[in-house]
Order: C-alpha cells, then structure tokens, then sequence
C-alpha cells in the first residue's frame, strides 16, 4: 500500500490506522520489499541510460547518403 496513492478511495485517516495497527514485523517486510523495489528501479533506470549513452557513440558503416543533382533538369537544344 502506497500512501500517496488515493486510487483506492482510502482517506489519510484510513490509511495512517492501518499503519497503527500493522506490527513491526509487517513494516520491516513493507520496507524491505519498498527497498528492494527501489534498487530494482536503479537498475533499470541506469541500464535505460547506458543503452542511451552507447546508441548515441554508434557509428555505422553506411556511406553519407546521396545528394541530388544540382542544377536545372532541362534538356539541351541542340543533341548533336
């Protein structure tokens, strides 16, 4: 249960009597799953970030692309 998550409908109240009434063993094991949670959330947040940082150094092995002909498309008078 999150606090500042009021999709429930749950008050405030509601929420912090449930907290008075919950033994220390169940909060240890709320803060230890909050914990782990958040490192799990490190993890991935700094593994986003590597894939980024190697995406960005890529260099790939196509030639530059192809630039089209300057100039006007007109046909000349005279072929011969």
């Amino acid at each position: 249960m999150k606090l500042s998550d009021d999709s429930d409908g749950t008050t405030m109240s509601d929420k912090m009597d449930i907290v008075r009434r919950a033994s220390p063993q169940e909060i240890f094991q709320a803060a230890a799953q909050a914990a782990v949670n958040l490192q799990n959330e490190r993890y991935v947040q700094t593994r986003i970030m590597q894939d980024r940082v190697q995406q960005g150094r890529r260099v790939t092995g196509a030639p530059p692309p192809i630039t089209p002909p300057r100039g006007g498309a007109g046909v000349p008078k005279d072929l011969f």
